[in-house]
C-alpha cells in the first residue's frame, strides 16, 4: 500500500503555497527505500533521498521540514515506512485573470498512461506485486472565492476478474462548510490478469491518469 494524506495551504496572494504530506508505504511498495537508507552515510545525500519520498507529488517542490519513521532495513516488512513533512510549491496553482486554477489532480503524483496501446494484445498483463494506492486531499476554499468543477472528481472504473472486483479506481469528494476532502482509492489484487481483460485493465489505469489532469476553478465570489 502507498498512502498519501495531503493538506493544501493557500496563501492570500496564492504565492509560496504549501502542502503538508504524510506518506505511508508498506509491503513491496516500501521495499526500495529502507535498504538504501541503511547504506547512505553522507548526510546531504541521505537528506536528498529522504526528501524524494515526499517529493513524489512534485519533484520541483522545496521541502522545509520533514521526519522519517522506520527507515531502517530491519524494519522492512515489520513496520510501515512513514514520511511526513511540509513542501513549498506553486506548481498546483495557475492564475487565470481574477480566478485561480487549482490543479488538484497533480497531487496524486505521476501516473502511468495507456492511451496509445494499439493492436491485438498477445501476452497476459503482469506486474511485480499486488498493490494499492490511497490518497486524501484536504483544502479550505479561500475566503471570497467559490469553487467549481468538484463534480468532475467523481470517478469509478472497475476490473472484474473471476466474478469479483479485482482492480478499481474510485474517487469522490465531500464538503463540510468550506472544507473539501477528496478521496482516491486505486488497487489491483492480482499480479497477473489474462490478456482478454486488457481493455478493462487499461480503463482503470487510465482513470488514474485522467484524474491526474483534473483542475478546479477557484472563482472570485460575486
Amino acid at each position: 500500500m502507498d498512502s498519501l494524506e495531503i493538506s493544501v495551504g493557500f496563501n492570500d496572494d496564492f504565492v509560496d503555497n504549501s502542502l503538508h504530506i504524510r506518506r505511508v508505504l508498506s509491503g513491496y511498495t516500501a521495499g526500495f527505500y529502507p535498504p538504501i537508507l541503511g547504506l547512505i552515510k553522507d548526510e546531504d545525500s541521505r537528506k536528498t533521498f529522504e526528501e524524494s519520498i515526499l517529493k513524489y507529488v512534485d519533484s520541483e517542490a522545496q521541502v522545509s521540514v520533514y521526519e522519517i519513521e522506520n527507515g531502517i532495513p530491519n524494519l522492512l516488512g515489520v513496520k510501515p515506512l512513514i514520511a511526513e513533512g511540509n513542501l513549498e510549491t506553486n506548481n498546483y496553482i495557475e492564475n487565470a485573470g481574477n480566478n485561480i486554477l487549482f490543479k488538484v489532480g497533480t497531487l496524486i503524483g505521476p501516473q502511468t498512461e495507456m492511451y496509445n496501446e494499439d493492436g491485438e494484445r498477445v501476452l497476459n498483463i503482469e506486474t511485480s506485486h499486488a498493490r494499492g494506492y490511497y490518497r486524501t486531499i484536504t483544502f479550505e476554499i479561500p475566503n471570497g472565492f467559490e469553487v467549481s468543477g468538484l463534480e468532475e472528481l467523481n470517478m469509478d472504473e472497475k476490473l472484474i476478474y473471476k466474478d469479483e472486483t479485482s482492480g478499481r479506481f474510485v474517487s469522490n469528494y465531500t464538503q463540510n462548510g468550506s472544507t473539501i476532502t477528496v478521496t482516491i482509492y486505486e488497487y489491483y489484487d492480482e499480479v497477473e490478469y489474462p490478456k482478454e481483460l486488457f481493455e478493462e485493465y487499461r480503463k482503470v489505469i487510465n482513470a488514474a491518469a485522467d484524474f491526474n489532469k483534473k483542475t478546479l476553478l477557484l472563482r472570485k465570489a460575486s
